[in-house]
């Protein structure tokens, strides 16, 4: 089910990707855009269907996962991760003793 929900969101990626054809001009544009408004909100409402862990904001503009995510969190794995490529390896130093 979760492949079908994946699937879903590319479609509706590709929807929203999709630039408005050249031929259409005034009302004829909006009505396209429309279409596709209708299209990719049908398919969040039906990706919402199939996993329930998702939930649509009553104006349906956005999909929001029922999952908590800690802000906090995320900002400090990120920075980690952030360090370990900006910071090289240490290297030993040289003990002064052996050098007598």
């Amino acid at each position: 089910m979760e492949l079908r929900v994946d699937a879903l969101a590319d479609e509706i990626a590709a929807i929203a990707d999709e630039a408005i054809p050249t031929d259409l001009r005034g009302s004829d544009a909006s009505a396209w855009v429309q279409q596709q408004r209708l299209q990719v909100d049908a398919k969040k409402w039906l990706a919402c269907k199939l996993f329930p862990a998702c939930t649509e904001t009553v104006s349906g503009s956005t999909l929001q996962s029922s999952k908590r995510v800690s802000i906090t969190a995320a900002l400090e794995a990120a920075q980690r991760r952030v360090y370990a490529i900006e910071a090289p390896p240490a290297e030993p130093l040289a003990d002064s003793r052996s050098r007598a």
